[in-house]
């Protein structure tokens, strides 16, 4: 189920290597202090201020038992049964660059 939080609400992380900022916050529900959703907003770039929500490129959460739905500015949407999901999508995406890099090289950059 949820995890006990020992840190406050509200967090900046940069990934370099994603060239996201992600911003995270809890969502507790039931229980005082336990958690049960974390909600996630990726920017498209590093060190932005904490901005407008309106500029993310993606807004999601992830559930105490590894779901996760994430929603694009565009309107797109995907839901994913946890970490493995999200990885063979990935794999499976990058095996398609790989055969349209075959008809396109200038698509596998």
């Amino acid at each position: 189920m949820g995890a006990m939080i020992e840190e406050p609400e509200g967090h900046v992380v940069e990934l370099e290597a994603a060239c996201y900022t992600i911003v995270y916050r809890f969502e507790p529900e039931g229980e005082a202090g336990t958690v049960y959703s974390v909600r996630f907003e990726l920017y498209p770039q590093l060190g932005m201020a904490i901005p407008s929500v309106e500029l993310a490129d993606v807004i999601g959460f992830i559930k105490w038992d590894g779901c996760s739905d994430w929603n694009a500015q565009d309107g797109g949407s995907i839901h994913f049964c946890g970490r493995r999901n999200v990885v063979n999508l990935m794999n499976a995406i990058s095996a398609c660059y790989h055969i349209a890099a075959k008809y396109m090289p200038e698509a596998n950059e």
